[in-house]
C-alpha cells in the first residue's frame, strides 16, 4: 500500500505492507517507511518503494499486489507508478484501485455532469449550485466559530443556536462542514440541510430583519443570509440538491458502508473457534458485490424516473417543461458519466487476477469449477448454475486477453 500526503511545503510517502499472518492467522498491515519526497511522480514513487524494499531485504518480485487511490500518477497502466516498478524490477505487479476513492470518483463525476464542476471547491463560492447551498450554509451556521478572525459582530456558531433557541426553540446542531473531496461529508451535509430545512425557511428571514437594524453589521455578511434565503426558495436548486442525495444514498452509502463494515459470516478457523474478519477485509466478497453495483447503475440509466420517483414529479408539478426536461436529461447524462468512471476503477473486480478472490466466498467452489474448466480444461457432468455461467463469461473474456500467461507470475 502506497499513499503520499502534503504537509505544509513537503510531500510525505508512505508506504506499508499488508500480508497474511500465519501465527496469528489474520492479516496485517506494517508501515515500512515514511519519507519526505520532493515531488510525486511515477519515477519518484517507483524509486522509493523500491529502496524501501531493500532496505527491509523485502524481495520486490514477491510484491504482488499494490492498493493505491487512483491518481494518475498512480494508476497510469503504462506510465504509472506501478508500471515503473515493474519495469525496474523485472515483474508483473498488479494495482488495486481503492474502493473508497473510486465511488467518490463516482458521485463526483455525477454531480459535475449533472449539474456542473464547482470552480473553486475549497473557497466559498457564492455562485448558484447545490454544493455552494450547503457551504453557505456551513459557513453561515458553523463557519464563523473557526477562528476569532472575521468573525461578523461576534456572530459565532453558539449565538447562531441561542437565536434559534430563543426564535423558534428549536437546538440546532452543529453542521458537518462539507468538502468536495470527501463525498461523505457533503452527503452529511446535504441530509442535515432538509432535515433542518423548514426552521431555516423561517429563520432566514427573521434573522435578515434584525441584522438590517444594527447599525455596524458587514454590508458582506448581511449579503450571505440574504443569498441564503433566496437559494433555500429556490425549488430549482434544491430539486437539484434533492437528486444529489436520492442518488448518494441509493448508490454511494450502501457501497460505502459495505466497504467499511465487516462480514458477518466468521471465516478464520482457530483453536479456540470460528473468527470474523477485521472490518474492511472483504476482498471475497466483492467480484460478486461488483457485479451486483454494475447492474446497479445499468439500471439507473435505464429507469430514471423509478429512481428519482419523488423528484421528478415535484419537478414536474414546480418548474417549466424546458426546466424539468433538462433535469431529466442532466441526470442521464450525469448516471452515464458515474457509470463510466465505476467500470474503469471497479471492474477489474470481476476479472483476474482479483476474481480470484471469489474462491474465499460462499460461492468458491463454483469459481473452481469454472476456473478449472477455462483454464485447464476441466469437465463435470453436473448442470451449471447462472453463477457459473457469468463466470464462465468473465474468465474466457481474461483468456482472450491472454492472462493465462500470467497465472504463475500471479501465484494462481
Amino acid at each position: 500500500m502506497a499513499d503520499e500526503s502534503t504537509r505544509g511545503e513537503r510531500k510525505i510517502f508512505i508506504v506499508c505492507i499488508a500480508y497474511w499472518n500465519s501465527i496469528l492467522n489474520k492479516s496485517t498491515v506494517m508501515v515500512l517507511g515514511m519519507i519526505n519526497i520532493l515531488r510525486c511522480n511515477a519515477q519518484t514513487i517507483a524509486q522509493k518503494t523500491l529502496e524501501i524494499c531493500n532496505k527491509y531485504l523485502l524481495d520486490p518480485v514477491q510484491n504482488y499486489f499494490w492498493l493505491t487511490d487512483n491518481t494518475a500518477y498512480m494508476s497510469s497502466l503504462d506510465r504509472g507508478a506501478i508500471a515503473q516498478f515493474n519495469t525496474l524490477v523485472d515483474t508483473n505487479s498488479f494495482r488495486i484501485s481503492c474502493g473508497l476513492h473510486a465511488i467518490h470518483i463516482t458521485m463526483m463525476n455525477f454531480e459535475n455532469i449533472a449539474f456542473g464542476k464547482i470552480i473553486s471547491p475549497s473557497g466559498l463560492s457564492l455562485k448558484e449550485h447545490p454544493f455552494n447551498i450547503l457551504n453557505l450554509v456551513y459557513y453561515l451556521h458553523n463557519g464563523y466559530s473557526l477562528s476569532n478572525k472575521d468573525t461578523p459582530c461576534n456572530m459565532k456558531a453558539s449565538i447562531i443556536k441561542e437565536l434559534y433557541k430563543n426564535f423558534l426553540n428549536y437546538d440546532l446542531k452543529n453542521y458537518q462542514q462539507p468538502i468536495q473531496q470527501r463525498w461523505t461529508y457533503e452527503l452529511k451535509t446535504a441530509q442535515q440541510y432538509f432535515e433542518r430545512y423548514p426552521f431555516h425557511q423561517q429563520f432566514a428571514p427573521w434573522i435578515i430583519q434584525e441584522l438590517q437594524q444594527w447599525p455596524n453589521i458587514p454590508k458582506a455578511y448581511l449579503q450571505k443570509w440574504i443569498l441564503f434565503n433566496e437559494w433555500i426558495n429556490n425549488k430549482e436548486l434544491n430539486l437539484q440538491l434533492k437528486c444529489i442525495v436520492k442518488f448518494g444514498e441509493w448508490f454511494y452509502e450502501p457501497i460505502f458502508n459495505f466497504l467499511i463494515s465487516y462480514d458477518p459470516i466468521p471465516r478464520i478457523y482457530q483453536e479456540d473457534g470460528i473468527k470474523l474478519l477485521l472490518a474492511g477485509n472483504r476482498a471475497h466478497e466483492l467480484p460478486g458485490q461488483v457485479i451486483i453495483w454494475i447492474n446497479k447503475l445499468k439500471f439507473a440509466t435505464q429507469n430514471i424516473f423509478e429512481i428519482f420517483n419523488e423528484e421528478l414529479s415535484e419537478a414536474k408539478n414546480n418548474l417549466s417543461q424546458e426546466k424539468f426536461d433538462n433535469l431529466y436529461q442532466n441526470l442521464f447524462n450525469g448516471i452515464q458519466k458515474a457509470s463510466e468512471g465505476f467500470l474503469k476503477w471497479m471492474d477489474m473486480w470481476i476479472h483476474l487476477p482479483l476474481s480470484i478472490c471469489c474462491l474465499g466466498s460462499d460461492s468458491g467452489h463454483e469459481f473452481a469449477r469454472v476456473f478449472l474448466k477455462v483454464f485447464y480444461s476441466f469437465e463435470y457432468e453436473l448442470e451449471l448454475t447462472i453463477k457459473e455461467i457469468l463466470y464462465i463469461k468473465n474468465l474466457k473474456r481474461d483468456w482472450d486477453k491472454g492472462f493465462k500467461i500470467h497465472l504463475d507470475s500471479w501465484k494462481l
